[in-house]
């Protein structure tokens, strides 16, 4: 779903550091974020499905669902393959799929394990 415009004052996020020692962690609910001249209410799945990672609210409030960060036994192997019927597939290929159960340990983040989906 779209997140909605909503008619109150937008909240500011708290910092999330990206990297370099700190956490890497978003709120699981709906905010509401300032983009451009509008406030707008949805959870980070709604804002990064809607193509509004490029906003600076946006990626600051939901830096897992924007890439731009995996949290601690998130990150993807990016050795792993296994052979389908429709060639081998390595976790930038699951993203577009279903994964099976013994790929979601090598490919949490691409998979989408709780805890790791974008």
């Amino acid at each position: 779903p779209a997140p909605t415009p909503a008619p109150t004052p937008a909240p500011t996020p708290a910092p999330t550091p990206a990297s370099g020692g700190g956490s890497c962690f978003e709120a699981a609910g709906d905010m509401t974020l300032q983009i451009g001249r509008y406030r707008y209410s949805g959870n980070c799945a709604a804002f990064s499905y809607n193509g509004w990672c490029g906003e600076p609210s946006v990626v600051d409030a939901c830096p897992i669902s924007c890439g731009r960060c995996t949290p601690a036994g998130c990150a993807d192997n990016p050795n792993f393959q296994v052979n389908t019927g429709m060639g081998i597939f390595t976790c930038v290929e699951w993203k577009q799929y279903t994964c099976w159960d013994s790929v979601k340990s090598e490919c949490p983040s691409a998979c989408e394990v709780p805890g790791c989906g974008r």
